[in-house]
């Protein structure tokens, strides 16, 4: 074993060392057995329902998404909910993910929050007069094995059917999760909030138990853009709704005012409040103040809905659970709305790959948003984008891959398209040159492991500096770089220069230096342009 990996796994030795004596420290020092209050929900003390839940879900990463071959590149597209039209997509699309911190993250909430609501499902019957091994219902081996992962299963299937998409990801049932644990033990959900950070912490330790970190520009929107609201309200609705019928059956509320601070702060930390919207390719819009209106809204919904009224009037209860149903009703509604849309096959030029068309365009219609016409209040759903995009008739597919940003800053880009039991990668590179002070001229290619195929030339540049009275432009043609001079006498084209070569054009000499070119006359020299520069792309 070379030295590095045996300090690694030395470093998450540690790490499981240190976790495992606390908790047995703890175990030894707390006056509560824990033990006998775990075996009292759950059978042998373990939420066999989450572990076989989450280990569904991994699996589908693993397996259906090719991650266990390639871990940063699973397919994704295939197993996204953006239509009706394609079961495939919505039926695995509440388990799938779109990357490994994306699934990490996601299980890592799980984990916290699923336990705690199976604990108050509970193995064993809880009801007054509810006998054990009476029924399947209160078999606490059907409980643990079938129904409660079954539920999880339904609660996937409806975030990914009724969410507005294109969505991928667990969080939805996550969210289910927090609702349905959180109309019991309010402060408790509060507390597995806290929970989850030092769960990430270790399982980063565990992962990366020795960081080096360089000062780096990075690619990124804002932290609140692609933030699922929809689906994230979609799931925590559901749960709660479960939660307050579960108590109901069992004759229990919790605490208002308990309830309420929980919801709030639940609410808010699940960023709840991150109300957005696309402007156009670049720019984004958040309404914060709307968001966190709405998370007060929330908040006093939730913690109406489990207030009882035994003479059977319609109280500020049943008002609140109406409430929820209509708005998972309407939420269900126009997600059907959206997801009923066929969107029209792309008829362009592209490499193709399976039933995939890849291609390249700037400042082109984002289907994915225009699903519905909406114009208002400064928004439109009539946005644009540039980049690389993924599109599929098969699947009712429109996705922009890449950004026109991502590709500009880390030159060349791979990721994988495919569908159950099949993968292939595709690469997308850009080339070109920063002219001096004008745009850059570039080419994009697409390699699909067929060969490199030109996706995209962008428009000519010249450069601002004038030497001798002759201007200097690039140009991308017939998948070649020129180099067009113009002066007094006309215009010459002449291929860019290479490092160390020196070609008259014009009048004038240009001259490759470097990853430089430079225009030369009269003994004055200046440089036009430049090959462009890229980053690194991270892994993840």
């Amino acid at each position: 074993m070379v030295p590095e990996a045996a300090a690694e796994l030395a470093w998450r030795g540690l790490v499981v060392a240190a976790v495992v004596g606390s908790l047995w420290a703890l175990s030894r020092l707390a006056s509560v057995d824990v033990g006998s209050r775990l075996r009292s929900r759950f059978v042998m003390g373990v939420p066999w329902g989450t572990l076989v839940s989450l280990s569904g879900v991994l699996l589908v990463y693993l397996l259906v998404q090719g991650g266990l071959w390639h871990w940063h590149r699973p397919v994704v597209g295939a197993f996204t909910a953006v239509s009706l039209f394609y079961p495939t997509g919505w039926f695995f699309a509440g388990f799938a993910h779109s990357s490994p911190s994306h699934l990490v993250n996601n299980l890592t909430s799980a984990l916290v929050f699923a336990p705690l609501a199976e604990y108050v499902f509970s193995h064993y019957p809880r009801r007054r007069g509810g006998r054990t091994f009476a029924t399947p219902w209160t078999n606490p081996y059907v409980r643990a094995f079938v129904v409660f992962p079954a539920g999880v299963f339904a609660v996937g299937l409806a975030t990914a059917l009724f969410s507005w998409g294109p969505v991928i990801g667990f969080s939805g049932v996550v969210f289910a999760f927090v609702g349905f644990a959180l109309v019991r033990y309010p402060l408790l959900t509060v507390v597995a909030l806290t929970a989850r950070g030092a769960v990430r912490v270790v399982m980063d330790a565990l992962s990366d138990p020795v960081t080096v970190a360089e000062t780096a520009v990075v690619v990124s929107r804002p932290s609140w853009y692609g933030v699922a609201v929809q689906g994230h309200a979609l799931g925590l609705f559901l749960g709660v709704l479960l939660g307050v019928a579960l108590l109901r059956r069992r004759g229990v509320a919790p605490d208002p005012i308990r309830l309420w601070v929980g919801s709030l702060v639940i609410a808010s930390s699940l960023s709840l409040w991150a109300l957005w919207w696309i402007l156009d390719a670049e720019s984004f819009v958040l309404f914060r103040a709307l968001g966190v209106a709405l998370v007060l809204c929330v908040a006093l919904v939730v913690t109406a809905a489990t207030v009882t009224d035994d003479r059977g009037r319609f109280t500020a209860g049943r008002v609140a659970v109406v409430l929820l149903c209509l708005s998972l009703v309407g939420m269900g509604a126009f997600s059907t709305l959206l997801n009923a849309n066929v969107i029209d096959p792309v008829e362009r030029g592209g490499v193709e790959a399976g039933d995939y068309l890849v291609f390249y365009d700037e400042g082109i219609e984002n289907r994915m948003v225009n699903v519905v016409p909406i114009e208002g209040l400064g928004l439109s759903t009539n946005v644009t984008t540039s980049g690389v995009i993924v599109a599929s008739e098969e699947r009712q597919l429109w996705r922009e891959k890449v950004t026109q940003r991502e590709l500009q800053t880390y030159g060349e880009v791979t990721f994988r398209v495919g569908g159950v039991g099949w993968s292939e990668p595709v690469t997308v590179t850009r080339e070109g040159y920063s002219v001096n002070g004008n745009d850059s001229v570039y080419q994009v290619w697409i390699d699909d492991d067929g060969g490199k195929t030109l996706a995209y030339e962008s428009d000519p540049a010249t450069a601002e500096p004038i030497v001798a009275g002759h201007t200097v432009g690039v140009v991308s043609d017939e998948d070649e770089f020129y180099a067009e001079v113009s002066g007094p006498d006309g215009t010459e084209r002449v291929p860019v220069p290479k490092e160390n070569a020196t070609i008259p054009a014009g009048g004038i000499e240009l001259v490759g230096e470097d990853d430089r070119v430079l225009a030369v006359a009269d003994g004055t020299e200046v440089e036009v342009m430049a090959e462009e520069r890229y980053r690194e792309l991270p892994d993840h």
